[in-house]
């Protein structure tokens, strides 16, 4: 059974309200996949995480912030 990616990006292009509104929506489990970029780095306290990854490739972020936009 394929289970569903539900995703949102937080960067440092967005305000800091859409910000504090999708770190919500995360902890909320309205989605289930934060790509961030060092935006997040100031860390984050998110109970429940399973899986953080850090030293990524850059065009992979550039590739899930786009298909967020497009199913969104």
């Amino acid at each position: 059974m394929a289970k569903s990616l539900r995703c949102e990006a937080l960067h440092g292009d967005i305000s800091q309200t859409q910000r504090e509104k999708t770190l919500a929506g995360f902890r909320n489990n309205n989605f289930n996949v934060l790509v961030a970029t060092d935006v997040a780095s100031r860390g984050l306290d998110i109970p429940n995480v399973d899986l953080v990854s850090s030293g990524l490739l850059h065009f992979l972020f550039e590739i899930v912030a786009l298909y967020c936009s497009v199913i969104s």
